[in-house]
């Protein structure tokens, strides 16, 4: 019997050691989404008679999965996020608000400058501080004002960059240094 933990920001996506087992009698938890438990020929829910092989689940603490691991079943978990993972999230949300919000998308490099100044004061502040909370939140604010500015240049006629030419001349600058 065997525990089978996705990533919950990407269900669908089954490490390696597992596909063998989901063709067989499949369990999954009630938060997988139903397009995973679909392309399964014999999943069903794990509330749905006898324990099968296989539990399919994004929740480690699911009381099912919590239950099938204090029994001993082997546990097949994805692969940990990579670092900067999360960057990918906000570069596609910066797109979207750049494309859909109302505010956003009338914005110009020129129009942000006051919140650029803003920002990098207010990261300037929590560095002297000394709060580790803060300052992780002013990061934050500074990059939102770098993926801001990236997006923006990709709209420009002429000249345009994205955020992945912002991140490939930080890393030849950073190449020269070693």
């Amino acid at each position: 019997m065997t525990v089978v933990l996705v990533d919950p920001r990407r269900p669908a996506l089954v490490p390696v050691d597992a596909i063998g087992l989901l063709s067989g009698d499949v369990q999954y938890t009630e938060e997988m989404p139903i397009k995973v438990p679909w392309s399964l020929p014999s999943a069903r829910p794990s509330y749905d008679g006898d324990p099968a092989a296989v539990l399919l689940s994004s929740d480690a603490q699911h009381p099912a999965v919590l239950a099938r691991i204090a029994a001993g079943e082997r546990v097949i978990s994805a692969p940990t996020p990579v670092p900067g993972e999360r960057l990918v999230d906000a570069v596609a949300l910066m797109d979207k608000l750049r494309t859909a919000g109302p505010w956003e998308s009338q914005q110009t490099h020129d129009s942000l400058r006051r919140y650029l100044l803003e920002e990098t004061y207010e990261l300037f502040d929590a560095v002297h501080g000394g709060d580790l909370s803060e300052l992780r939140d002013e990061l934050g604010d500074v990059l939102l004002q770098v993926l801001f500015h990236a997006r923006i240049a990709e709209d420009a006629p002429e000249e345009s960059f994205d955020i992945d030419d912002v991140a490939d001349a930080l890393v030849r600058k950073l190449g020269n240094r070693v």
